[in-house]
């Protein structure tokens, strides 16, 4: 995956050098984008001040299509391909993040689903609430939800989930394609990860592996 995922991010140069506006907001509301007032749901779930980063892999293996084995190097690959662009862009690259609004320069530690967790990647797996929440979980590919904030340290916590190939969250859909994750070599799991951690550091949705539909595109 390492070769591929380094070659899929498009030149977001000058986006990325552009400072993230950060907005007083309320702490504790989910946010998954959408058509919501502003406020502070497109702000990065970290910045500098956020050294270390817990997350974990929690994998429905009889449904999604990739083993709890396989999905944590795809994920961190992904990680790394955005840490990678993020400091490319850095207006203060040569100077190691000087900017104390910089985002992507945390440690990502994979480890345990725990009250330290910051972001579980949910791969085919729903708890009620999130069922809730997003509605019709069989129209959605993939999906970044922030569970939480702090509008003080501007750091937060949530959880990506993603569609299994089969089970009662399989997506619906008459062009839908069979075992969409595991056909091939997973590059389609890469691509979608990349969408979806992108939004985890404040990137926004606009053309190409970030365009609103890119997901499903796939």
């Amino acid at each position: 995956m390492k070769k591929d995922l380094r070659y899929m991010l498009p030149l977001l140069t000058w986006t990325l050098a552009s400072k993230v506006a950060l907005a007083d907001a309320l702490a504790g509301a989910w946010s998954g984008g959408g058509g919501e007032l502003l406020k502070d749901a497109n702000n990065p779930w970290f910045l500098k001040n956020t050294e270390i980063v817990r997350y974990c892999v929690d994998v429905d293996e009889t449904n999604f299509g990739v083993s709890k084995d396989e999905a944590p190097p795809i994920i961190s690959e992904a990680i790394r391909a955005w840490k990678t662009e993020f400091k490319a862009a850095s207006i203060n690259k040569d100077k190691e993040y000087n900017d104390p609004y910089a985002v992507a320069t945390q440690d990502f530690v994979v480890g345990p689903c725990d009250q330290q967790t910051d972001i579980v990647f949910q791969l085919g797996k729903l708890d009620a609430a999130q069922k809730a929440f997003l509605g019709d979980p069989t129209q959605i590919v993939g999906v970044a939800v922030r569970t939480q904030y702090d509008p003080v340290n501007l750091k937060a916590k949530g959880f990506v989930y993603l569609a299994p190939e089969n089970g009662p969250l399989r997506l619906k859909g008459e062009s839908i394609l069979s075992n969409y994750w595991s056909r091939g070599h997973k590059h389609r799991l890469g691509w979608v990860l990349l969408h979806e951690i992108s939004h985890i550091f404040g990137v926004t949705h606009s053309k190409g592996i970030m365009a609103a539909d890119f997901p499903e595109s796939l």
